[in-house]
């Protein structure tokens, strides 16, 4: 009985882990954009990901300044 709670337990766990890694980019996008205008500026995107990813955000964003859900979707691999 007590091996298959501890099975379980384990199993759960790699399914919340498993969860967690396959926010998809709408999700992500949703938390980043903290103003729900659409767009996530250079300013929301540093305070979510750290200074550290500051290189990324003008590859996600493109000329314009800002990223799109759209934009996050490519740059996520999930297509359009």
């Amino acid at each position: 009985m007590l091996k298959a709670t501890l099975s379980s337990l384990a199993i759960s766990g790699l399914l919340a882990a498993t969860a967690v890694a396959q926010t998809d980019a709408a999700t992500i996008f949703a938390a980043i954009d903290t103003n729900a205008d659409g767009f996530v500026t250079e300013m929301e995107f540093l305070a979510y990901n750290g200074e550290d990813s500051k290189d990324e955000f003008p590859k996600i964003a493109g000329d314009d300044g800002a990223i799109t859900l759209d934009e996050m979707k490519a740059y996520m691999g999930e297509g359009q």
